[in-house]
């Protein structure tokens, strides 16, 4: 099958049946080398970088000449096969003839032979360089409408206009935390610039911070990592980790919906003897990997449940034994609206109402979690998100509703 044709039944998968990027883009590499396999991947990821600007200029395009290039528009299959053309053909320097070549071989696989000379022709007059002075400016960030009017209204104009077409860009670079047991990040940069021939750095504003300036596919290639070690975390939850006073022998920190164990990982290595971290998951799957990485670590203890009902396993079975909590870490569930460039999909699959959604739960839970703080306690809330609603908004309602009587 070729690899175009594996990115167009990617990209169906994800956004009609909203299947997991992982699992559905590691299916589409099986039996591909590694090039092959990675042209895939970033085919994938580079079409739900560009959709919603690349499905305007299609739709322009495909109107315009009406007839068969409008129903090859129609056709999902074919719209999303425009679309990952249109990228492969603008971004990846792919020439003409073997794009025109991949669209006549993947309409033959996809079942429509007969509209392969339209889809090439749709293809190439949204490809011309006037097409793009039409588009709306959330279009012209390849974001949907709504999205762009609540990132505007979030985070103003300006700063939207200077971040906004970093999102339409591969990430550039990867950071990690070194554990203390393997070196100082000084030392690890070195090493990472030894093993990669890549740029890496110290993070300044964390303490066990690197930055690598590459991203590699695989990072189990890195020092220390198959170790567990070192491991990828995003400086700012690294940050975030970092400004809280350390949990001291005979207390209990919370780490509420844990995995994938990023937090985890930074929280245990500055735990001391004595203390404890109970890490919260609620999905069984999320739970049996959390198991599977930390068993047999001493003070930590991982628990199945629902962060926004914590009566149903907190008292019953760990609040007689560890009473109230030093620290709660709330990484709560989210839109993911500020991790775009990682995460691409979301600009398509989040909806206002999944938003309204999240914040409903945001609150839940931490109306849930506060009456288990002890007094002078932390609780870090955390999100990944740029939207002020899920973010200043939450705190400020959580604060009134905490504040009653």
């Amino acid at each position: 099958m070729d690899g175009l044709v594996r990115a167009v039944h990617v990209l169906q998968q994800l956004l009609e049946r909203q299947h997991r990027v992982e699992s559905s883009i590691a299916t589409a590499r099986s039996g591909l080398n590694r090039w092959s396999g990675s042209a895939v991947h970033d085919t994938v990821a580079g079409s739900l970088r560009y959709i919603h600007m690349y499905g305007h200029m299609l739709e322009t395009s495909a109107a315009s000449i009406g007839g068969a290039a409008w129903r090859a528009f129609e056709i999902p299959q074919l719209r999303l096969l425009m679309v990952a053309s249109m990228y492969q053909l603008q971004q990846t320097g792919a020439s003409r003839e073997r794009i025109h070549r991949a669209i006549n071989d993947s309409c033959t696989a996809l079942g429509h032979d007969s509209l392969k000379s339209d889809v090439i022709v749709a293809v190439e007059r949204a490809s011309r360089s006037d097409a793009r002075r039409s588009l709306s400016r959330a279009s012209a960030y390849s974001l949907p409408s709504w999205l762009y009017l609540k990132l505007r209204e979030s985070v103003g104009s300006q700063q939207l206009a200077g971040f906004a077409p970093s999102l339409l860009r591969r990430p550039d670079r990867l950071h990690l935390c070194v554990t203390p047991r393997l070196a100082a990040p000084d030392e690890y940069a070195a090493q990472l610039r030894f093993s990669t021939k890549c740029p890496a750095t110290p993070i300044h504003f964390v303490p066990h911070g690197v930055t690598l300036l590459s991203r590699p596919r695989n990072i189990t290639n890195l020092p220390g990592v198959k170790d567990r070690l070192a491991f990828v975390q995003d400086a700012a939850q690294q940050w975030c980790i970092s400004q809280l006073s350390p949990v001291q022998p005979g207390q209990t920190m919370l780490d509420v919906c844990a995995a994938p164990g990023g937090k985890l990982r930074a929280a245990i290595s500055r735990l001391p003897i004595g203390a404890r971290i109970i890490a919260v998951e609620k999905s069984p799957r999320k739970v049996a990997a959390l198991q599977r990485e930390f068993s047999g670590m001493a003070g930590v203890e991982i628990v199945c449940g629902d962060a926004s009902t914590p009566s149903a396993w907190w008292e019953t079975r760990w609040g007689a034994r560890h009473g109230s909590i030093r620290t709660i870490v709330l990484d709560a569930p989210c839109s993911a609206t500020g991790i775009l460039r990682t995460r691409p999909e979301v600009k398509s699959l989040q909806t206002p109402e999944g938003v309204a959604y999240l914040c409903g739960l945001q609150r839940e839970m931490l109306r849930a979690l506060w009456p288990k703080l002890q007094v002078e306690g932390e609780l870090l809330y955390i999100t990944c998100s740029l939207l002020h609603e899920e973010n200043e908004a939450i705190i400020k309602l959580s604060l009134i509703h905490i504040s009653e009587p």
